[in-house]
């Protein structure tokens, strides 16, 4: 299996009437538990990139690792920047392999937010991602 986008696993599971796990991650030990036990049941799973996660973890190697995860994955695996804070932080999700983008923009003033939340929605979709 791959990488997977939020949409790709989320309208079947909308369609069939199923809940999709995501799984705030902090490191590679749980990242696997979470594909294994998603591949034991059969079922997509969402891993999450959190704030938490991202303090000592650089997004480019959390992308590396949900695809080093997803490649060897027989389920879908959608690799997910939780509560990213920046346009910055979205765009280097993207370039390292994220395929959904989560911004938080809850501590901007409401334009700001809101002008944020578009290009970040236009960078996704242009990239064909969530």
């Amino acid at each position: 299996m791959t990488l997977a986008t939020l949409s790709q696993v989320l309208q079947p599971a909308l369609k069939d009437g199923y809940a999709v796990a995501g799984l705030v991650t902090l490191g590679w030990e749980d990242m696997r538990a979470y594909v294994a036990a998603a591949e034991e049941e059969g079922v997509p799973v969402i891993l999450q990139a959190g704030p938490s996660c991202r303090k000592h973890t650089p997004l480019p190697v959390l992308g590396a690792m949900f695809r080093h995860l997803a490649e060897g994955a027989t389920v879908p695996v959608v690799a997910h920047l939780d509560h990213g804070y920046t346009f910055e932080e979205c765009q280097e999700a993207l370039d390292s392999g994220f395929t959904s983008l989560m911004y938080d923009g809850s501590r901007k003033p409401l334009s700001q937010h809101i002008d944020e939340t578009a290009r970040i929605a236009d960078l996704a979709h242009s990239a064909g991602i969530s």
